[in-house]
This record gives structure tokens, C-alpha cells and sequence, in this order.
């Protein structure tokens, strides 16, 4: 029997979940040693969420052996919203007499909590866990998160991760840290039309309809609360969206992290790929995988510029992965009449950018870096006329 991910709560906003928590979730058959799982599991940085109401809206048919006990109008016990508060304290009289009350008893409880993996430039999403599972047409996933859970940041001053305020944007229908459910729909319809395309993407398991969120005194508010109290406008309805990557991380995510990190992240991504190609680790080194990362991740950008989409947002590698997949399409527009050129190079030079910026953090020469972005320059040319 699978069980669905974190259906076992930590009881504290401080203990991680730490790698036992893969074998809890995967059948024994399916246990896939792929990338750097234990390792990722062990340097992960997380923080708490509460289990909020919530029921289920659709539930994608793609993934006929999935992980999750989802039931469409039913609740799912892993929808999670991030909370700054994992102790509640009562206060009660010590003792009454004649109805009168005499001095205080405090008391604390633990919160039931879950802890969530969050990373600096993913602000409303966060890594529920990681297990292998695949799709009807075989494409392999493992990272799944959970997106619209909340708000966090990272302090400068190196205290790590904080959970912030959800409130609403200046200017804006939107919220901080709060995904509507339109936009969810619409991310899940471009990723659908991206596979059908041979494009590598994101994959969304379920889309599910809050009924609450946690404020920032760690309390649940209802959406008709959370409207009254101005947290979310009137026009916005909560979802949390279910996703389904290789790897989440990108190639801008290596811009705030320690060297040994982005060794990890980078070792990871390669020993999947791998994996995926059915090569021996020993066959597929780093320059191998940088060459495949550069070529793949062109080829996906030609194919979307042929078929009439652009991105629109892929500066500073926030929307590519580091096993070649696009991701994060509320940005995604079909390119007008009279504008053939201008998006789509602005879509090429910017994913060229995110991936030289991405190779700067390795150690790797200048000719095999000038091999890399002429890699990347050629393949994207030829997918884009549809040479190959």
C-alpha cells in the first residue's frame, strides 16, 4: 500500500523529517535509488505548516500509479499552509472562589505541524517530500511540492528561513504567498499542452481549493475572514497546486547558496539524468551532463518558440531546472501577429544568460564554457527552425 506523503506529523515546527521519511512513502518495489535523495534529505532546511481544511478539485488522470490517496471533493490531509507559530499558550485562573477568579495557570501545547522543505527564491511553495513515481508515458518524477502555501523569506543576517505575512500586494488583485486558483488552472493547462509538444516541464498531480489559510499569529482563518481582515482581496480564491518535477531546483537557486550546496544540487541533477538515459554514472560525468543540460534545455525553449508560445520569465534561471525541464507558466502567452521576433528573442537570450550564469558557478574551463553556450546557441536554432 502507498501512504500519502506526511501523513505523519512532526509535532514540532523544529525536528526535520529527515531521509526515513522516503521509505515511509514508497512501495519497496519502487524503491529507485535516483540522484542524491538521502543526502538532500539531510541538508534540507525546512519550516512548520498546519493542516488546513481544504477539498479536492481535479485530480490528473496521467498518473494512473500515483502516491497520494486524493479523492476529487473530498479533503487531503497534505494540504499545508505555512505557520510562525508552533506552540499555543492558554491562560486559566488558578482557582475560583465565589465566582471570582485568582491568579493565572499558563499553559503550552505543541502544535500538530509538518515540516516543509523551502529554498530562498521558491517564497510561496515548499518540497512536501520525495518519491519516485512515473506517469503513463513514463517520464520519471520525484520532487513534488506543494505551491500557494504561504509566505517565507530568508533574513540577510543568516538566521535562516521565516515564515512571513500573507497579505495583499499594492496595487494588485494578488496576494503574498497565496496561488488563485485560476492561475493554478492555467499553469496546469500550459504544462499539459508543453508535454503533449516533447517539451520537457513540471507535471501538476491535483489542484485543491483551500477553505482556510494561517494568519501571522499562527491562528486558521476561513477565506471570508481572511477577505475581511484584507490578507486576500475579494477576487482571489486560495488553491494549493500539487507538482510533479525531476529535480525542483534551478539554475538560479545556485546564486545564493554555499559551494558544497550547489556541488550537491548540480551531483544530484546529474546522477538523475543518468538514470533517465540509463547510463552509468561512471559514463555521464559533469561536462557529459552540462552538454545534455544545455542541449535539452535549448531544445525545449525551440520547441515552445515553433509551436507560438513564449515564456516570458526566464531571466536569472528562476524557470529552468537543473534536469532540463521548464517550469512556472502564468507568464506563458502565445506570440501575437507582428511580433514574431521580439519575445522569442528575448525568451532565448535570457535562457542563455540564466545558463551561463549557471556554468559561473562551476569550475569548469573557458573552452569548454565557449562549447557549452555554442551548444546551446546551435540547438536552439535548429529546434526553433525545425532543422531538427
Amino acid at each position: 500500500m502507498v501512504r500519502t506523503l506526511g501523513s505523519q506529523p512532526s509535532n514540532t515546527g523544529s525536528t526535520p523529517i529527515r531521509a526515513t521519511r522516503i521509505k515511509f512513502m514508497i512501495n519497496p518495489e519502487r524503491q529507485l535509488p535516483i540522484g542524491e535523495a538521502s543526502k538532500l534529505e539531510n541538508e534540507k532546511e525546512v519550516l512548520p505548516a498546519l493542516e488546513v481544511k481544504n477539498h479536492v478539485l481535479w485530480i490528473n488522470p496521467e498518473f494512473p500509479e500515483s502516491p497520494f490517496s486524493l479523492e476529487e471533493g473530498a479533503s487531503a490531509n497534505l494540504a499545508r499552509f505555512f505557520t510562525p507559530i508552533t506552540e499555543k499558550t492558554e491562560e486559566e485562573p488558578r482557582f475560583k472562589v465565589l465566582g471570582r477568579e485568582f491568579g493565572k495557570k499558563v499553559s503550552t501545547s505543541k502544535l500538530e505541524t509538518h515540516d516543509m522543505e523551502v529554498e530562498i527564491f521558491h517564497s510561496r511553495s515548499a518540497i512536501l517530500g520525495r518519491v519516485i513515481f512515473k506517469d503513463k508515458e513514463g517520464r520519471l518524477y520525484r520532487d513534488v511540492d506543494l505551491k500557494g502555501v504561504g509566505r517565507t523569506y530568508k533574513k540577510d543576517s543568516g538566521e535562516g528561513f521565516i515564515v512571513a505575512d500573507v497579505e495583499q500586494q499594492r496595487d494588485s488583485k494578488e496576494s503574498w504567498g497565496i496561488l488563485d486558483l485560476t492561475a493554478a488552472y492555467y499553469d496546469k493547462e500550459i504544462s499539459e499542452i508543453f508535454l503533449d509538444l516533447g517539451i520537457r516541464a513540471h507535471r501538476t498531480v491535483a489542484i485543491i481549493s483551500l477553505e482556510e489559510i494561517v494568519d501571522k499569529n499562527g491562528e486558521k482563518l476561513s477565506i471570508d475572514e481572511a477577505r475581511k481582515n484584507g490578507l486576500i482581496s475579494e477576487h482571489n480564491k486560495p488553491a494549493i497546486q500539487i507538482r510533479a518535477f525531476g529535480t525542483k531546483i534551478r539554475l538560479g537557486d545556485l546564486v545564493s547558496n554555499e559551494k558544497s550546496k550547489n556541488e550537491l544540487y548540480v551531483e544530484d541533477a546529474r546522477k538523475m539524468v543518468a538514470s533517465e538515459l540509463g547510463k552509468r554514472n561512471e559514463d555521464f560525468d559533469k561536462f557529459e551532463y552540462l552538454r545534455w543540460l544545455a542541449q535539452t534545455t535549448a531544445k525545449n525553449i525551440g520547441i515552445m518558440h515553433r509551436n507560438g508560445w513564449y515564456h516570458g520569465f526566464l531571466m536569472s534561471g528562476y524557470n529552468l531546472t537543473l534536469d532540463g525541464r521548464i517550469t512556472d507558466f502564468d507568464s506563458v502567452s502565445r506570440i501575437k501577429e507582428g511580433e514574431k521576433k521580439q519575445p522569442k528573442s528575448d525568451d532565448f537570450t535570457k535562457a542563455l544568460d540564466s545558463f551561463k550564469m549557471f556554468v559561473s558557478y562551476l569550475e569548469i574551463s573557458e573552452d569548454r564554457k565557449k562549447e557549452l553556450f555554442g551548444l546551446f546557441s546551435k540547438t536552439y536554432t535548429e529546434t526553433a527552425e525545425g532543422v531538427s
